[in-house]
């Protein structure tokens, strides 16, 4: 009896790795995927319709060459060259599916492919939460979080931030396969073919029988071809990760806290199976650091532990979300405050040991990948190291972690246990998730409605933040907007006018006010006041802003907000005024030690200076800095301004030196 008791097979439980996928899990994967897919897209299907953000959008796609067709010269370019301050192929790659596939440089096409990323990403990370714990219910609640978490907005309605979806959907394609590479090992390692001799039959069905030496094969999934396959799938999902974006550079630590506190992997081939991934962040880092330009910023401990601890307080979801805000000011605090925060940091780091001291090895490395993945924004010392798009990668481990939490005891039940009511606080544990999903749904939706705002994604941003680029970029949108309308007052033209009422109707208070422009815009009405007093509002409006960006500047250069307030000035012919402004985007842009501001910027500004002087009929001096922009366009190889050459031609006729 005893001998028959131990040879029984024992029904593998369907939350183990080695319990069997059935038909019927398939169609239950299935179900969730394509729920997750539709909620991504109810949610984030406003963006498709955003347009291109001024800042960075250009550069990346409306006047980026290379993304025009998969060319050998474009692809050539793209795999060899940094490009704006990035070593990012797989970004550009994405640029050039979508501009392929639709044709042109259109936004409603790259933002509906943003869209498809996030779902993507979302797939991803329910993949990964499946392979980690083998429970529908863990890997559906970690896939939801993260489709809810308002850090995501930022990276999904931004064009110019594909490269954090890119990055982020192959490293956690990246991790899911390196644990399916690990659970190959760990089935080969246990079904290592062996000699055994196999119960005879019995004798009434094959007298004379003997018994028989076989050996048992290991299974498919533990084979060496699988181990190889998927340790290549691997390393190919993290090649493509890095080459997204290197924020994903330091995945290999985390793979490897996985071998030492999950596996207890103490041997040589540990370290050796590193050694690859270790090669690949190696080249992706120093090609983005010899990539990107100096900020002249230095590590500063207390910035580094302030961003740590503001990092995790927005992964909670709790926190104010917003484009740019302004970097931790250790000024700011006293000595104690700086004390504490940098304490706080330390604990933050050390706080996953509690799980190993509780034996729960896989929500330490959940908990570590959240810092881990940190670190690379912070290693770069950028202007603002706190920004929602860095928080998108480590925002996978709050979402794994918060739902383990969850779902650990969830329709589970532990040998002994008895009590109904304990049964019943585990099986209710996954619907405490709610709470924080219903305040993360809110927050995203609240924040794509400012996205949306016709006055752009900075209106919103000035409330939150006094960030001097936000106020710079808010500025910009005010100045444009009132230089369209002063072209219709010259010439009766209107680029865009639909949007322009959209924009009166949210800086105008008054709806009086916003028909009498309508009449004007839509009626050719020839006379115009309405309009000049609605210019005048918006460039008033554009100049408070800079003035608020100026106040905020700090130590910040920003030859682009001395350009914009000279332009501003010009516009309302106030050019001696405007000449000191130009000449202090000129000193911004000659000190910079980023090669393209230093060219481009420089040039325009030395040009604007000709413009004022030219404005002003000093023709001998305008002509004298229009040589100077023309002489720098010339050595940098770049015709920057176009119309640069034609333009010094007649101001040298109007200065009489042809």
């Amino acid at each position: 009896m005893a001998a028959k008791s131990q040879n029984r097979q024992q029904p593998v439980r369907r939350d183990t790795p080695d319990a069997p996928i059935t038909k019927r899990l398939w169609w239950a994967h299935l179900a969730v995927v394509a729920g997750l897919l539709l909620a991504n897209a109810a949610l984030y299907h406003s963006t498709i319709g955003l347009g291109f953000l001024s800042v960075d959008d250009p550069d990346y796609v409306l006047n980026n060459p290379y993304i025009q067709g998969f060319t050998a010269a474009n692809l050539k370019y793209i795999f060899t060259t940094p490009y704006a301050a990035n070593y990012a192929p797989a970004n550009l790659l994405s640029y050039a599916l979508d501009v392929t596939l639709a044709g042109s440089k259109s936004a409603r096409a790259v933002h509906l492919s943003s869209m498809l990323w996030h779902g993507f990403t979302v797939c991803m990370v329910y993949l990964l939460a499946w392979v980690v714990r083998r429970h529908i219910l863990m890997a559906g609640c970690a896939a939801a979080l993260f489709l809810l978490h308002p850090t995501h907005v930022e990276v999904v309605a931004w064009i110019s931030s594909r490269k954090d979806l890119v990055a982020t959907s192959f490293a956690v394609l990246a991790a899911s396969c390196y644990l399916l590479y690990r659970r190959a090992a760990q089935r080969r390692a246990s079904r290592q073919p062996q000699t055994r001799t196999s119960e005879p039959l019995p004798a009434a069905r094959r007298p004379g029988s003997k018994a028989k030496r076989v050996e048992t094969e290991p299974s498919t999934f533990g084979s060496k071809r699988a181990l190889a396959l998927w340790y290549a799938a691997s390393l190919f999902a993290f090649m493509v990760a890095s080459g997204g974006k290197q924020s994903v550079l330091l995945l290999p630590v985390v793979l490897l806290l996985w071998d030492v506190l999950v596996e207890k992997r103490r041997s040589l081939l540990m370290i050796l199976d590193k050694i690859p991934f270790g090669l690949v962040t190696l080249f992706f880092g120093w090609m983005t650091w010899h990539a990107q330009p100096s900020t002249n910023q230095t590590a500063h401990v207390f910035v580094l532990a302030d961003t740590v601890i503001t990092n995790l307080w927005l992964l909670t979801g709790l926190g104010k979300y917003v484009v740019y805000r302004m970097a931790p000011d250790p000024a700011a605090w006293s000595a104690v405050g700086r004390v504490a925060i940098i304490a706080a940091a330390v604990a933050a780091w050390l706080a996953p040991l509690l799980w190993v001291y509780f034996r729960q090895p896989v929500r330490a490395v959940f908990s570590w990948w959240i810092l881990v993945q940190m670190v690379p924004a912070m290693l770069l010392s950028f202007l603002v190291p706190i920004t929602d798009r860095y928080l998108f990668l480590p925002s996978v481990g709050i979402c794994l972690l918060l739902a383990d939490l969850a779902t650990g005891g969830a329709g589970r039940q532990t040998v002994g246990e008895k009590s109904r009511t304990l049964a019943g606080f585990r099986a209710a544990l996954p619907f405490a998730l709610l709470l924080p999903a219903c305040i993360w749904a809110e927050k995203t939706w609240n924040y794509l409605q400012e996205w949306s705002d016709p006055r752009s994604v900075w209106y919103g941003a000035h409330l939150k933040t006094e960030s001097s680029q936000v106020s710079q970029f808010l500025g910009e949108i005010y100045q444009n907007a009132g230089d369209r309308v002063n072209e219709f007052i010259k010439t009766g033209n209107f680029s865009d006018k639909t949007n322009d009422i959209l924009l009166a109707e949210a800086v105008l208070a008054e709806p009086v006010q916003v028909e009498a422009l309508r009449k004007e815009w839509f009626e050719s009405l020839s006379n115009k006041t309405n309009s000049l007093a609605y210019r005048d509002h918006l460039w008033s409006l554009a100049w408070q802003q800079y003035v608020d960006s100026r106040a905020h500047r700090g130590t910040l250069s920003t030859p682009n907000l001395f350009m914009n307030r000279g332009r501003l000035l010009v516009s309302q012919g106030k050019f001696e005024q405007a000449i000191p402004e130009f000449q202090g985007a000129l000193t911004f842009a000659q000190n910079s030690t980023y090669d393209v501001i230093r060219q481009e910027s420089a040039i325009y500004a030395l040009r604007a200076i000709g413009v004022a002087y030219w404005n002003m009929r000093n023709y001998p001096e305008a002509r004298q800095w229009y040589l100077k922009a023309q002489a720098l366009q010339k050595k940098s190889g770049h015709a920057w301004v176009l119309t640069l050459d034609e333009e010094v031609r007649k101001i040298s006729a109007l200065a009489g030196q042809p």
